[in-house]
């Protein structure tokens, strides 16, 4: 642990094997090259464990420069194998050190695609950084159970336990999971209409590969843009039925943040043809934080045909962005 030394391996693909008296507990390996005389050199590596008599793979990254932490499922183990994939010239190590930290339960977060199913993963606010190649969402999401409830009960660990994806509408899905009888932190979210009806009956106009359909597809990676300056954006769907809606919810594209909508209006129709205005509103602060937004309706209302127009956008943005609408 001394970075005035180093180990200095033969050839750029080499391999550092390191064991200890007796098996212990790893989810840490903590690597750093010697960059003061050498530089970095390391451009990919990866890391095994020997468990029942054979190697296997818990970890693998890009470069490690000053200092590079591989988080990984807990696993029991004496020797511990550093293998350089790739490298500009001969790699310098000057620290391995190995390190346990007792697992903290995920918190689950929920995506769900047009024909309504649930899946649940850990948040990817805290598990998807991807810092120089490293995967930590493969690395760390093992090892835990994930339990919930469709009934607006509390899930613990005698509620159903998520093993596929769940259909869910106009319902509450709460989740928590659990690492080691340790309990993590409960989250809950209200889903309504599914998606695998849904019709485009008009919009103000759209950019190429920024369809108007995006905005409905069950993904919020994609999403629908117009051109510029054609004010006012706009967006009618066809919900493919009649339906008791209560809110609305907005979630701007993330990508760039052009486009955010910040004011807009809600009109209903019987017949995809007359309209209706259902409400105003205002959303706020969108450039910070550009997270789904709920706009709660002054009284339900129950409708097939929903058009969406952009007010105002963030900056005073020329086009109008929309990654996903959805309808409680």
């Amino acid at each position: 642990n001394n970075p005035d030394t180093y180990i200095l391996l033969d050839k750029p693909a080499a391999e550092l094997i390191l064991s200890t008296a007796k098996p212990i507990k790893l989810n840490r390996i903590v690597l750093q090259e010697a960059i003061g005389k050498h530089g970095e050199r390391i451009e990919k590596h990866a890391v095994d464990a020997w468990i029942n008599n054979s190697w296997h793979q818990v970890a693998e990254a890009t470069n490690v420069g000053y200092k590079r932490i591989l988080r990984f499922p807990e696993v029991l183990t004496q020797k511990v194998r550093i293998r350089i994939l790739e490298s500009r010239l001969t790699p310098a190590i000057s620290t391995v050190s190995a390190h346990y930290y007792p697992p903290r339960p995920p918190r689950v977060a929920f995506t769900r695609n047009k024909e309504g199913f649930v899946s649940m993963s850990p948040q990817q606010s805290t598990f998807n950084w991807n810092p120089n190649g490293q995967n930590a969402v493969a690395n760390l999401s093992t090892g835990y159970k994930i339990y919930y409830t469709l009934d607006g009960s509390e899930p613990t660990v005698n509620s159903t336990l998520y093993t596929q994806p769940v259909k869910a509408e106009f319902q509450v899905i709460k989740a928590v999971s659990y690492v080691n009888d340790q309990k993590g932190t409960v989250n809950s979210e209200e889903f309504g209409v599914s998606k695998a009806a849904w019709q485009l009956v008009g919009l103000s106009s759209e950019q190429a590969k920024r369809s108007g359909k995006n905005s409905f597809d069950g993904n919020p990676r994609t999403f629908w843009q117009s051109e510029s300056g054609k004010a006012p954006h706009y967006i009618a769907l066809d919900l493919g039925a009649e339906y008791r809606l209560k809110a609305m919810v907005y979630t701007p594209q993330t990508f760039n943040g052009e486009g955010m909508m910040s004011k807009g209006t809600i009109q209903y129709s019987k017949d995809g043809q007359t309209w209706s205005t259902l409400m105003q509103f205002e959303l706020g602060n969108l450039t910070n934080d550009p997270s789904p937004r709920k706009v709660q309706f002054p009284a339900p209302v129950t409708t097939r045909f929903i058009r969406i127009q952009a007010d105002a956008t963030e900056a005073n943005s020329t086009t109008l962005t929309v990654a996903e609408v959805d309808f409680l």
